[in-house]
């Protein structure tokens, strides 16, 4: 019993040392928490109090500086419309001078048609009369052959061609 009750003395001289102890370093603790935490806002104002001065002391060029960049954006906004609206200006020049190219082929074609149209029947009649000027030839030759000893019939030769027919005529040697 008595080495229980020593054993339970020293325990509680142990736990009343540990207590003085633990109770120290946390007052020490506590202190210096209390010390950062004045140091801590002391930095914490006199950072606040530095920026304002550079704010202060930057703010005008700051300033000038958003509106140097707002106007240049605007410069460069506008720029940008003007170069497209002349864009879409060509673009519509373009789009009107090929509406005009194309009206103007049309016509042309239209027009060629007609023309190739009427010159059918004076084409017609022009091969018929091609037709009696060889029947003449050959008859104004003799049997077949010019003078030079030329026959027409290997010169004149009927074709689609009315220049092919003419360039044969005028090849001929004839004398009237």
């Amino acid at each position: 019993a008595e080495d229980a009750a020593e054993a339970s003395e020293r325990a509680e001289r142990g736990l009343a040392v540990l207590e003085r102890r633990s109770g120290a370093q946390l007052q020490d603790l506590s202190s210096a928490m209390a010390s950062l935490r004045v140091k801590v806002d002391g930095q914490l104002q006199r950072l606040g109090s530095l920026a304002d001065r550079l704010e202060t002391a930057h703010q005008p060029a700051v300033e000038v500086l958003r509106a140097e960049i707002v106007h240049a954006r605007d410069q460069d906004h506008r720029r940008a419309e003007a170069e497209l609206a002349a864009c879409r200006g060509q673009l519509q020049e373009f789009s009107d001078a090929a509406d005009e190219a194309i009206g103007e082929l049309r016509h042309g074609v239209r027009q060629m048609h007609h023309d190739v149209a009427g010159l059918r029947p004076r084409l017609e009649g022009l091969e018929a009369e091609l037709g009696d000027a060889v029947a003449r030839l050959q008859h104004l030759s003799g049997e077949g052959y010019c003078d030079d000893g030329v026959q027409v019939g290997d010169l004149v030769q009927l074709s689609a061609d009315p220049q092919e027919v003419c360039d044969s005529f005028e090849a001929l040697p004839y004398r009237w």
